[in-house]
């Protein structure tokens, strides 16, 4: 995710041709306000607080929820005269919504989870650490075991992970500073390797999901592509050479297998048709923002939706409309809730949303935990759709 790359990596200064080159998206971005942002918070590390303040007024006017004080690189504006009303008017427009219930906690809390996957056989979860490059696996009674232990299998920061229940196995993304950005592929029965797949590239491969057919997609968010593994070849390749999807984060399969949606920079969500090889973003009235997704699923006709930046970090569901090209509406899940520390991602379980509430993320560095971290359990949170 993004959110992902900044902080792992750092936040990233532009020069003046790609502060330029943000502003060329303006006209052609299905989230102007996003563009926006960026531009807003490269004005910000750049040290002119003045113009990051005009560009979030102009983000404001699109959509008050939009909250900047939830971004790095905005430290030093909190003084200024105009930025606090402009706070106040995000909270406003954002109060909290409360529907979930605590369905895990994790005692572990060093684990800087990302990845959450369901298995439908065994009830359970599979969870991912970014911080101690490892699996645990959560079982219906809430007992916690490592199902991958640390750097097993040259496995690096576990990212997105998917359960494929055809063949039993899990598969998940992994990021390491030694082996580059991998997909490793596990028996579920056994713990055994089956296959991992690595480039040795700074692809940072992020969100995963797996067809009924046994392909698999990844997105690549540094690379800005999307990359697969078709069942037919077992290999991993770029699933269209030349296709850019700046940012490219979470990914959902629709129910009928034939579209992929994915959540990016500057479009909000993406819409790839698998059968004609479309790609457009996801038309959306202005009303509604599809920016800062972070894990993505695909439920009943619409999208369950984990935002967590730019705005009060939330879980939104965006209604479809019959032909999936459209959202025609959008529901806040959850919202302000005070076990929130970074909820990135979670998995769909029959009727139910089971997501991680606080991954902790602000607290990782390119070094690891930060200095003077105030770590917390892992909390899993459940919400009935």
């Amino acid at each position: 995710m993004r959110i992902v790359a900044l902080l792992m990596f750092g936040v990233v200064s532009l020069s003046a041709e790609g502060l330029a080159e943000l502003e060329k998206l303006l006209g052609t971005a299905a989230e102007p306000g996003l563009v926006m942002l960026e531009i807003a918070r490269q004005h910000a590390i750049a040290g002119d607080p003045k113009q990051a303040l005009a560009w979030c007024e102009k983000a404001a006017a699109l959509n008050p929820e939009y909250d900047p004080e939830f971004e790095r690189g905005f430290e030093k504006m909190a003084e200024l005269p105009g930025f606090q009303p402009l706070i106040a008017r995000a909270r406003k427009a954002s109060p909290p919504v409360r529907r979930s219930i605590l369905a895990f906690t994790v005692a572990e809390n060093d684990l800087i989870p990302e990845g959450l996957a369901w298995d439908a056989r065994s009830g359970k979860f599979y969870l991912g650490s970014i911080n101690k490059h490892k699996i645990v696996e959560i079982a219906p009674d809430g007992s916690v075991r490592d199902f991958v232990t640390a750097g097993q299998d040259g496995i690096g920061s576990v990212v997105g992970m998917k359960v494929n229940p055809r063949t039993n196995s899990l598969w998940a993304n992994s990021v390491s500073n030694t082996e580059g950005s991998g997909v490793f592929h596990y028996d579920l029965a056994t713990g055994r390797l089956i296959k991992k797949h690595v480039l040795p590239a700074d692809l940072l491969f992020n969100d995963l999901v797996v067809t009924s057919l046994g392909d698999v997609f990844v997105t690549a968010t540094r690379a800005q592509a999307l990359y697969w593994i078709p069942v037919k070849t077992g290999r991993l390749e770029e699933w269209r050479p030349g296709l850019k999807l700046r940012d490219a984060n979470g990914i959902a399969l629709s129910s009928d297998q034939k579209r992929l949606f994915i959540s990016n920079f500057p479009d909000g969500v993406t819409v790839i048709d698998l059968q004609s090889g479309s790609v457009r973003g996801l038309a959306h009235p202005a009303s509604i923002t599809l920016a800062a997704i972070d894990g993505l699923y695909f439920y009943n006709n619409s999208l369950i939706a984990v935002q967590n930046g730019w705005m009060a970090h939330r879980v939104a569901r965006f209604f479809l409309n019959p032909a999936i090209d459209r959202v025609d509406r959008a529901e806040v899940l959850e919202r302000g809730n005070p076990l929130f520390d970074v909820p990135t991602t979670g998995a769909v379980a029959g009727d139910t949303f089971y997501f991680i509430a606080n991954s902790q993320l602000r607290y990782y560095g390119a070094k690891g935990i930060v200095e003077g971290a105030n770590l917390r359990p892992i909390s899993i949170l459940k919400l009935k759709l």
